[in-house]
């Protein structure tokens, strides 16, 4: 892929070169963001709700953009600018920039000759992705979406790297919050192998119950090309339905990994601490039993790595070079993050949630076994509807079960009260639940933070680390 020209643009249906003549000399890649771009890279102006890349025009042509792609009812505006007109830099016109960036990737795809491998699920995307693009590097070079690029722009945007980068793997993560969108996906990169993680209660504002989103996760097994396959979580029973998918490609073969006695990867031996996860693999195949650490922390976290060992052996990756990337795993930002505050173990946990992965996190907290005081802050949880309350009210209920001594919400409706269960504390900002937790911390605790992105609690739990140092350096000062 690498060496390609901006000349394949001109030939995609609905491209309207209107400058310039398309060149064979590679393209560097594609950007929607004027500020990153570099010499050589196609700029894309994206028209978003607080910004237009079409604003940009001039930036995009200083910095060297090796041709223009713009919304055609834009581009005719008077107040656009015209610099492209004098510069002399390729413009192709399009009738939406959006579904332009779909139309190039898809395009691009039809030259690439490696195998295209698609996460999805409701929970565990992301780790997921980054552990089977670690493991499938032993044995190629791989292209794979860096942080979350999942949706309309990151999927295209990670397809692009293969204009700059080698690659026989490329591995994309792919999500969904509402009911169409993850088909849309996997018209633009048909896989000839995917993960599905799970399927539950996710953004169910717009998938309404658990059938919607089943319907739509199960999206993928349908889409994985003839003669690939695909690998299901065996502990979950809505993904064990996708084997009786009607329509699936011939000859397409399902793997499954988890603790059920028939899974092709079984795990076993489940230990989890504060520096990872061990668990032990019973395979078919001798050569990839056995017991394998993760420093990701959590029991979810085997199921995980099992699915991808899963891909790993279907690709002929070698099992001791697995087991050993399995142990240089990074750990990712803001999920099951442990680090120390004072005498007090802080967890922040706060990129995504569902009640799926709240119950994870809490299932994570007692697998740790930290004798100290559990005390869980609890923030928003998006794109969940009024489904979403009931969640909330049941909380009480499950903090208790994880042993908790307190649950604090931050920007929640009220929660019942129980007379047997930890105490509650109620706080509409992160700042006011940060300042409380500094005031009451002992030496020994365990504090989670766990909400959707968009609750942005690790801010709350960077000011207690903050508020908790101050107060222990002026308590300390003679």
């Amino acid at each position: 892929m690498i060496g390609v020209g901006t000349d394949w643009l001109a030939e995609i249906p609905g491209f309207q070169l209107i400058q310039g003549s398309p060149s064979a000399a590679p393209v560097t890649g594609i950007s929607t963001d004027s500020r990153s771009l570099s010499a050589g890279e196609v700029f894309v102006a994206i028209r978003g709700e607080r910004f237009d890349g079409h604003e940009y025009i001039d930036q995009a042509i200083r910095a060297g953009a090796a041709a223009l792609v713009l919304q055609r009812d834009i581009a005719a505006r008077g107040d656009v600018p015209q610099a492209f007109q004098s510069a002399g830099v390729p413009v192709l016109l399009v009738e939406n920039t959006h579904k332009a960036l779909a139309q190039m990737a898809h395009s691009l795809l039809g030259c690439f000759n490696g195998r295209i491998l698609v996460v999805a699920g409701s929970n565990g995307k992301t780790t997921t992705k980054d552990l089977v693009a670690k493991l499938l590097s032993t044995r190629y070079p791989v292209i794979h979406s860096p942080a979350s690029f999942n949706n309309a722009i990151g999927v295209p945007l990670t397809i692009f790297q293969l204009l700059s980068k080698p690659c026989e793997w490329l591995v994309l993560e792919m999500g969904t919050n509402h009911p169409g969108e993850l088909p849309e996906l996997l018209s633009i990169a048909p896989p000839h192998a995917g993960i599905l993680t799970n399927i539950g209660p996710e953004h169910l504002e717009y998938f309404i119950d658990l059938d919607g989103v089943a319907r739509e996760e199960l999206s993928l097994p349908a889409a994985i090309r003839r003669g690939g396959f695909c690998v299901l979580n065996a502990d979950c029973d809505r993904s064990m339905e996708a084997p009786g998918l009607p329509g699936l490609a011939e000859g397409v073969r399902f793997l499954t990994a988890g603790c059920g006695a028939l899974a092709d990867f079984r795990i076993s031996g489940v230990e989890v601490s504060r520096d990872g996860t061990s668990f032990a693999i019973e395979s078919s195949d001798p050569s990839w039993s056995g017991r394998y650490f993760t420093p990701l922390v959590g029991a979810h976290q085997a199921v995980n790595a099992s699915q991808a060992m899963a891909v790993a052996r279907e690709a002929g990756c070698d099992p001791d070079a697995v087991a050993a990337a399995l142990r240089d795993c990074a750990v990712p930002r803001w999920r099951m993050e442990i680090s120390t505050a004072g005498e007090s173990t802080v967890i922040r946990d706060c990129y995504n949630a569902n009640p799926a992965s709240v119950q994870m996190a809490m299932q994570s907290l007692v697998q740790l076994g930290h004798t100290g005081r559990k005390i869980l802050v609890i923030g928003a949880i998006a794109e969940m509807g009024d489904a979403v309350l009931g969640f909330y009210q049941s909380l009480p209920d499950m903090a208790g079960a994880a042993g908790a001594y307190m649950l604090v919400t931050v920007g929640l409706p009220p929660v019942p009260m129980t007379a047997s269960g930890p105490r509650i504390m109620q706080f509409g900002t992160g700042a006011e639940a940060a300042s409380f937790l500094a005031g009451i911390a002992e030496p020994g605790d365990t504090i989670l933070f766990k909400a959707s992105r968009s609750a942005r609690l690790e801010h709350c739990a960077d000011i207690f680390e903050r508020e908790l140092s101050r107060r222990t350096h002026s308590q300390s000062m003679p």
